[in-house]
Parts: C-alpha cells; structure tokens; sequence
C-alpha cells in the first residue's frame, strides 16, 4: 500500500495548481496582447501551465486506489487455502471458491471518505473476503486493510452446511458529514452480504451487489436444498 499517496488522495492539495494556475493568468494575458511576441511573458505562460499539468499528474486517480485493492482481493483464495491448511481429500471436495471485496463504511465513522469522478463512494478501509463451498462446510477468509496507515486483520469462519438458513445482500445508508465544522452531510449507501444460520446468527461482509454475488447466493440455496432433500430420503421410514 502506497499510504502517503493514498492519504493525499482523500484531502488532495491544490496549492501547486493554485499557483501554476496564477503564473500562466499573469503570463497568457499580456502574451495574447502582445501577439506572442514577448518571449518572457511566453515562458512564464508555459512554466505556469507545466506547474500545473505536473502537479495534476502526480495526484493518484481512482484507478490507482482501485487497483491496492484489486490486489489484496485477488490473493484471497490462496490466502483461504493456506489458512484454513486443507488436507489433499479436503481439496478435493472444494467444489466452489469466489473472491468478493468492498469498500468498509463502518457505524463509528472512523475512516476517510472521498467520492471519485465516477461518482463512487470510496473509503480508507477495504475488506477483500473468499468463500469456499465443499462437501460438508462453507469456508470464509476475510482481510480487512487500512489504505492510509499499516493496519490489517484477518478472520475466518467455518459454517456447516446442515446450520445454513439462507444468505441475501443488505442495502445500509451511511451518514457521512464534512465541510466546517461538519455542518454539512450526504447518505452513502452501502451493502453486505448476510449469511444466517439456523440458530439465528448472522454472519455479514461487505460486499458490490452484483451477478457474482447473486450467483453465489443461488448456489448455495441450490446445495442446501438438494442436500436436505437427500437426507430427508436417506432417513428410515
């Protein structure tokens, strides 16, 4: 993670666009009056707009704070099979394993914010998670990291199938405040995936509500049904 840069693109600094914007108003004014004919007033025209390009080029994009995170999500299967330390048979009944990750927006505030010219909401704290389906169990491996300070955590759970109630994703509104004094707020909406067993309990990860994770869901109804249909027949009459 490239913290000082990540930082900075939360509460990006425009001094330097500020003052490249200022250096080329005063040169391009007299410039355009003179015709281009006065070279001094030319350079200073470019020294200010090359100011500004530099220091636009050097501020990180979304794409850049996309791209951390597409990392830690994409190395969350094999974090999976290493933590959880799969024997051979035990591999061998893995029929499914997904990544999913999202952007974490939790209740006490405690993250930066900052919305991306896509219009995305995006915060300083991700979690990246994997499921894995196999025989008897549901597998979950979750890495929650900090995009502005070295600061992780991990977790992993392992939920029978035969305790499986259901699984949907949740819409939440986060209230997030700014501007002086935090006079000033908008609603985020966020969502998780929830997982509950039959004792009641609910099992939650943040999650972009998409055909992958809808597709997951559908599979794991499909399973348990077809699983407690078996066991239905397979019991004495």
């Amino acid at each position: 993670m490239e913290y000082k840069n990540n930082y900075k693109y939360f509460y990006p600094n425009w001094i330097l666009e500020i003052i490249g914007g200022a250096i080329a108003a005063v040169g391009l004014v007299p410039t355009l009056m003179t015709r281009f004919r006065s070279s001094y007033f030319l350079g200073l025209t470019i020294v200010g707009i090359g100011i500004t390009v530099f220091s636009f080029a050097g501020k990180f994009r979304d794409s850049d704070i996309d791209d951390q995170v597409e990392n830690v999500r994409k190395s969350m299967v094999d974090e999976a099979m290493k933590a959880f330390g799969f024997t051979e048979r035990q591999l061998r009944n893995i029929v499914l394993s997904k990544d999913f990750g999202e952007y974490v927006f939790p209740e006490d505030g405690q993250v930066h914010i900052k919305r991306g010219s896509d219009g995305k909401f995006r915060s300083s704290e991700y979690t990246a998670w994997s499921v894995s389906l196999g025989k008897d169990e549901l597998y979950f491996y979750s890495r929650t990291v900090s995009l502005t300070e070295e600061k992780e955590s991990t977790d992993q759970k392992i939920i029978n199938l035969d305790d499986y109630e259901g699984a949907k994703v949740s819409e939440h509104k986060f209230t997030h405040s700014y501007g002086k004094d935090n006079s000033k707020t908008y609603e985020i909406k966020y969502h998780t995936f929830d997982l509950t067993t039959k004792d009641g309990a609910v099992y939650t990860l943040p999650v972009h509500p998409d055909v992958e994770i809808d597709d997951l869901i559908d599979r794991l109804d499909h399973v348990t049904k077809l699983r407690r249909a078996e066991q239905s027949q397979d019991r004495p009459q």
